[in-house]
C-alpha cells in the first residue's frame, strides 16, 4: 500500500462518526465474535444440556472437516451481518424505521453501512478478535491497534458520553438484550 492510500484510509477512519463506530463495536463483539466463540466452544465439548448430542457429532469429525465447517460458519455469519446492515439502510430509506445510537440514525451517518465491517480499517479489523478473513495486511496504525485493544476490553472506542444500552434502539423503545453468560 502506498503512503498516500494509507493516509487516505487513516483519514477515513478518523472521520467515522462515533455513533456508527459504537454500533459497529456492539454488533461485532456481541453478535459476530460471540457466535464464533460459541462454535469454537462446541468443538471443544464445552456446552452442557441440549447441545451435548450435537457436540458429540462434532467430536466424530476429523480436524480438516471441522476447519471447513468453521470457515462456513464464519462466512455465513458475515453474510448474515451484511444482509442485516443492508436491511437497516433500506428500512431507514423506505420504511421510516431508524436505528438510533446516541440519538443518531446510523444508516444516515454512513455512506455504506453494509460495507463498514470490511477493509483493513473496518469493524472486523478494529473490533473483532477474529479479524477480517479477506484482509491480509501489514502492521496497523497505532490508532487501530489501540481501538482493537479497547474493544476487546469492552471499552468505548471514541470519546462519546456514556449512555445506557437503552439508547440503542430501533424506532421507539426496543431494548438491547442484556449480555447473558453461557
Amino acid at each position: 500500500m502506498t503512503a498516500s492510500r494509507l493516509d487516505i484510509s487513516v483519514r477515513a477512519l478518523q472521520m467515522s462518526h462515533p455513533s456508527v463506530d459504537k454500533f459497529g463495536q456492539f454488533v461485532i463483539v456481541a453478535a459476530r465474535d460471540a457466535t464464533f466463540e460459541f462454535f469454537d466452544k462446541a468443538v471443544k465439548q464445552h456446552w452442557k444440556g441440549p447441545f451435548q448430542s450435537r457436540q458429540a457429532e462434532l467430536a466424530t469429525l476429523d480436524p480438516a472437516t471441522v476447519e471447513i465447517m468453521r470457515r462456513w460458519v464464519r462466512e455465513g455469519v458475515d453474510h448474515a451481518l451484511a444482509e442485516v446492515l443492508q436491511m437497516v439502510v433500506e428500512a431507514s430509506d423506505f420504511h421510516g424505521l431508524k436505528l438510533l445510537v446516541d440519538e443518531h440514525n446510523v444508516a444516515e451517518l454512513s455512506d455504506g453501512l453494509s460495507a463498514e465491517p470490511y477493509s483493513e480499517y473496518g469493524w472486523f479489523a478494529r473490533y473483532s478478535q477474529f479479524g477480517d478473513p479477506e484482509v491480509k495486511s501489514g502492521p496497523k496504525p497505532p490508532q487501530v491497534k489501540k481501538q482493537q485493544a479497547e474493544a476487546r476490553k469492552g471499552k468505548r472506542v471514541n470519546t462519546v458520553k456514556k449512555k445506557s444500552p437503552k439508547q440503542l434502539r430501533v424506532e421507539g423503545r426496543v431494548k438491547v438484550p442484556k449480555k447473558t453468560s453461557r
